[in-house]
């Protein structure tokens, strides 16, 4: 889905590279707010009994375990670079909640 996403605005005239930058930056913009201390999930109405409002130190760390898989199966080093660091900082953010 990626791929097709960068090729059709590779066709609309954007550089590939340009478009992983400039959608990084906009990632690890959220990365760093969804770490944040006051960050809340959306609460669905009805509230199904399983909803939580807020991300604990083992959600931080599956989503990590996620963005780490996803910098070693994508071919694009700058895409790699940004899923990397995500990680990171989801990891940090999970070892603060453990404190």
């Amino acid at each position: 889905m990626t791929r097709d996403i960068a090729a059709n605005l590779q066709a609309a005239g954007f550089e590939e590279r340009g478009i992983i930058v400039v959608g990084g930056w906009d990632f690890l913009t959220t990365i760093d707010e969804m770490c944040g201390n006051g960050f809340r999930l959306v609460r669905p109405k009805p509230r199904p009994t399983w909803w939580k409002d807020s991300f604990d130190a083992p959600d931080y760390l599956i989503m990590a375990a996620q963005f780490e898989q996803s910098a070693r199966e994508t071919a694009y080093e700058d895409l790699q670079r940004i899923f990397h660091e995500a990680g990171a900082k989801l990891i940090d953010a999970s070892l603060a909640r453990l404190q």
